[in-house]
């Protein structure tokens, strides 16, 4: 990580915390190349694609030189606990795509965790954004706001009807794109696990299966112990 380069955001009025560090992974096709030895299978409703979890060891490589900026961003200091942490692969095509899959989303409404992202491939397979739900003003979902939240969400698919076919890639009648995080092969990323994102996935990409060809990356829920 001695060439590494990081940049800390404030992105929107909330002044989500977002950390972006080029060339984190010294080595990215190695990992590529660990991720093609796993099995991977489906990962669930919410997850547009495949996942296989990631041995102990590149869990730990991944986040022993993250201990300082966790405690100082995020205020995760002391032991903090792996909730999960899998490679992920994008291999969904958008007309297959189910409405909360073409919807910005969080991970939990817990502002404790945090999310960590590592691109292993490049910009043309997409990145990744955080947006502002325009009728509520929000860009984070804390306990008390997923209700009303929702509650908004529905009345607003009501008004303008479902999104069309296709991952979301930009500012819509619902939705401002307030970051964009351009993917790269190396490139980490931290943010808020309840701060609404969804990945920048372009029409007409291949959504390959193979990690060697396809949108992969490294995903590590955090939060604390």
């Amino acid at each position: 990580m001695s060439s590494a380069r990081t940049t800390i955001h404030q992105v929107g009025r909330s002044r989500v915390p977002v950390v972006e560090i080029d060339r984190f992974a010294a080595d990215p096709a190695a990992l590529v190349r660990e991720a093609a030895t796993l099995s991977f299978g489906p990962a669930g409703p919410h997850y547009p694609g495949l996942r296989a979890r990631a041995a102990s060891a590149t869990v730990q490589a991944l986040l022993a030189p993250l201990s300082g900026l966790l405690a100082d961003v995020y205020g995760l200091s002391g032991r903090v606990q792996v909730i999960a942490c899998d490679w992920s692969l994008v291999t969904t095509p958008p007309q297959a795509l189910t409405l909360v899959q073409r919807l910005p989303h969080v991970d939990v409404p817990d502002p404790a965790r945090v999310a960590v992202l590592l691109y292993l491939s490049g910009p043309d397979l997409g990145g990744t954004g955080l947006f502002r739900h325009r009728d509520t003003g929000l860009e984070r979902l804390g306990p008390d706001d997923f209700g009303p939240y929702q509650a908004s969400l529905e009345a607003g698919l009501a008004r303008t009807g479902p999104p069309p076919p296709a991952y979301i890639t930009g500012s819509t009648e619902l939705f401002d794109l307030i970051h964009t995080i351009e993917a790269a092969p190396g490139r980490l990323a931290i943010y808020p696990s309840n701060a609404l994102h969804s990945g920048l996935v372009g029409s007409g990409l291949p959504l390959s299966s193979d990690p060697a060809w396809g949108r992969l990356t490294l995903n590590a829920f955090l939060g604390p112990a």
